[in-house]
Order: structure tokens, then C-alpha cells, then sequence
């Protein structure tokens, strides 16, 4: 439960799509051995042609007030016509130009709360407003009521506008993440420009890690997944995206016949669950199961591999 509170609380601090792209060159200093998961790869051909297949009209949003645990907030809604599935969106609104210090001082409040966060240099006229969120959305479905926070730079906060604030701003960019075959691309449409942008860096998807404790677990077939592991230090956690209640509950017990069926504990919360076992061996598989974003995370700990 704590490891998918972090996760969550992530978001707060970065777009996933920029976490997804970091995360090899982050755990890559740690000495480990990543064996092939999260693979950044740059196709530019590939790249282009994505770009042009890409339709603004295909992805219809709106911000609007809505109600999050009780309160009267601005919430995100995007409808996703296009023939792709999605592993992230972010909505991205900043303050309209021409305002005078007078209109921006609705501000002063929020970067005075926030400070110690604040950079040199960043004033209120570089407040914005992000709403993000790192759903899975198949083609010709939607992701709803997501909090729209204000924040400055890449930081964000659980923090809705005001009314008086929200009207000061404008929508800039659209972000999604784009699966494509076995290749997650990422987009960027400027509202100013109203063009498409793509990040030369990819993430290759749908790829069951070769190492030992890998070849314990099953796959779960059917699926879009992210994995990564690293041989030495004997791990491995792979994200499955869009798996139902059922399709867990069977999982669960393919891996008793796996043989992992000892030290079994569970746990049922509001909205996820976990269940953890052992093998005779010792190696450990933990399951993390988000029934809102029917998301479930795979976490296999083994034998660490001899140098």
C-alpha cells in the first residue's frame, strides 16, 4: 500500500510521461543491471509518422467544476476517438498574457504558501494550472474528473483555483502518452501554434524481462504492460493496464500454481488490494491492485545473480 501511495503522490511533483522516460537513467546510477525493460529508443522515421497521424479533434476535453472528495473543485475530462490507446494524459493552462501585476496578485497567496518551492526568478505570472493523470485510456474511451491543480514550473499541487484565478488562465499544451504496437510514443500539442510536437525518446512496451525470478511469474496475457528489472539485484515490477477484478483474482491463482503459495497475505482497501506469497525457494511475488484504474503492478523479488 505505501508503494502505490508513492506512486500516486508522484504525480504531484511530475508528469508521468516525464517519470516514464527518466526512470532508466535515474536507476541506471544506482550500479544496477537493467536487463531490457523501459527501453528508450529513438526512431525518428517511426516518430514523424505517429506525428502525422495525430488529430486534435480526435481528443475531446474539457476543464470544468466538478466535486472531489466533498469539495468544489476543476476537474479534467478527456474522450479518446482516436484509434490509439493511452498510458498518460496532462492538460496543461498558464496565465494569459497582457495581465497587469494588479490581476496576477490573486497569485500572492499560493506562491507564498509554496516558497521553499519557489525558484529564483519565477514570479506569479508563471503560475499554472496542470491536470494530469496516468490512466489508461483504450481507444474510444475516456478518463474523467481528474484534478486540475495549480502549480509553477513542473511542480504542481493538490491545489484547485479559485474561480477568480481559473479565469486569469488559458490552455497551452496537451500531453498524452501514445501506444502504438509495442512502442509507447510521446506527443505535445501547443494550443498557440496548434501543431504536434514528439519526443525523440520512446518506451518499449509488451516485453517479459528474461530474468530468473521473471521466469517464476507468469505473464498475464492479453494486456498492454511496462516492465523493468534489474538481474543483479534480483527484481523486477511490471505495470498491466486495463485488468478487471476477474482477470486478478485468476492471476492470483496461477501463481499458486507456480508454487507461490507460502507466507500468503492480503489485504483489501477501498479502492485496491494486495497479495503477497513465497515459493519453497524463498522468492517473493507482490501484487498491487488499483480497482478504480484497473492497474496491476507486479513486484517479484529473487536470488540475487553472482558477479
Amino acid at each position: 500500500m505505501k508503494k502505490r501511495l508513492m506512486k500516486r503522490r508522484m504525480l504531484i511533483v511530475g508528469f508521468v510521461m516525464a517519470l516514464m522516460l527518466s526512470s532508466v537513467l535515474v536507476l541506471g546510477g544506482c550500479g544496477c543491471s537493467n536487463d531490457n525493460s523501459n527501453t528508450e529508443s529513438s526512431n525518428a522515421s517511426e516518430t514523424t509518422s505517429l506525428q502525422k497521424k495525430l488529430d486534435i479533434k480526435d481528443f475531446v476535453w474539457n476543464v470544468g467544476q466538478g466535486k472531489k472528495n466533498g469539495k468544489d473543485v476543476y476537474v479534467f475530462n478527456l474522450t479518446n476517438n482516436s484509434k490509439y490507446d493511452l498510458l498518460g494524459v496532462d492538460i496543461k493552462y498558464k496565465t494569459k498574457s497582457g495581465l497587469t501585476p494588479e490581476q496576477l496578485s490573486v497569485f500572492d497567496g499560493f506562491m507564498s504558501k509554496h516558497a521553499s518551492y519557489i525558484k529564483e526568478g519565477q514570479t506569479t505570472a508563471d503560475v499554472n494550472l496542470q491536470g494530469k493523470d496516468e490512466a489508461y485510456v483504450p481507444s474510444k474511451g475516456a478518463v474523467e474528473n481528474v484534478l486540475v491543480a495549480l502549480g509553477i514550473g513542473d511542480s504542481s499541487w493538490r491545489e484547485s483555483p479559485t474561480t477568480q484565478q481559473f479565469d486569469l488562465m488559458e490552455p497551452s499544451e496537451l500531453q498524452i502518452a501514445v501506444v502504438d504496437g509495442d512502442t509507447l510514443y510521446f506527443a505535445y500539442y501547443d494550443f498557440a501554434s496548434q501543431t504536434w510536437k514528439m519526443d525523440s525518446k520512446t518506451v518499449e512496451l509488451n516485453k517479459w524481462p528474461s530474468s530468473e525470478i521473471a521466469k517464476k511469474i507468469p505473464k498475464l496475457d492479453g494486456h498492454v504492460f511496462r516492465s523493468q528489472s534489474y538481474d543483479s539485484i534480483g527484481t523486477m515490477d511490471i505495470d498491466v493496464y486495463n485488468v478487471n477484478s476477474e482477470e486478478y483474482n485468476e492471476y492470483i491463482e496461477k501463481l499458486k500454481s507456480n508454487g507461490f503459495t507460502e507466507d500468503i497475505k492480503e489485504n483489501d482497501y477501498n479502492s485496491s488490494t494486495t497479495w503477497e506469497a513465497k515459493d519453497k525457494d524463498g522468492n517473493k511475488v507482490r501484487l498491487e491492485y488499483d480497482k478504480e484504474k484497473k492497474q496491476l503492478d507486479i513486484n517479484g523479488t529473487g536470488k540475487k545473480t553472482e558477479k
